[in-house]
């Protein structure tokens, strides 16, 4: 990922924190905020689109956030992996990836969600087959899941 790709042009770092012994390299972040503010960086076609109000090109790009302390200082940088075709006709009910980085630009840890036909229906949510089930994994370490209820 390039350095513009994974930060603003005024966005302004938040100090690296001394490491921890056990914590795997870029989590140390975490040690150090009590909130974390998750911010969109906008693309072109969706500034568009809500300026004029019409679809110019209605095609959804893959997102990516900017993860800042309460200073707004940046931590992390996170960035989607989705297919197209899962953007443009599944929407919010994807399958996605989102990598996490550090401001060093090294992988702190992934967010995995696979895509499922049904998921997110409302009365079947409780089913295994068809709820929403995101992984989150650093260095191939599964650290937690989120599972739909």
């Amino acid at each position: 990922m390039a350095e513009a790709e994974t930060q603003l042009p005024d966005t302004q770092l938040m100090e690296e924190p001394a490491s921890i012994q056990g914590c795997p390299p870029g989590l140390e972040y975490l040690s150090k905020l009590e909130q974390i503010l998750i911010q969109q960086q906008v693309e072109i076609f969706e500034v568009l689109y809500a300026i004029n109000n019409l679809a110019i090109t209605d095609i959804e790009t893959e997102n990516r956030y900017s993860i800042k302390n309460a200073l707004g200082q940046q931590c992390y940088f996170a960035r989607e992996d989705s297919s197209f075709f899962q953007r443009i006709c599944c929407g919010v009910f994807r399958g996605f990836q989102f990598q996490v980085t550090d401001n060093n630009e090294r992988e702190v840890f992934r967010m995995k969600r696979k895509f499922k036909c049904c998921s997110g229906c409302c009365w079947c949510a409780n089913n295994d087959h068809c709820a929403f089930y995101l992984e989150v994994e650093s260095n191939g370490t599964l650290l937690g899941a989120v599972r739909q209820s």
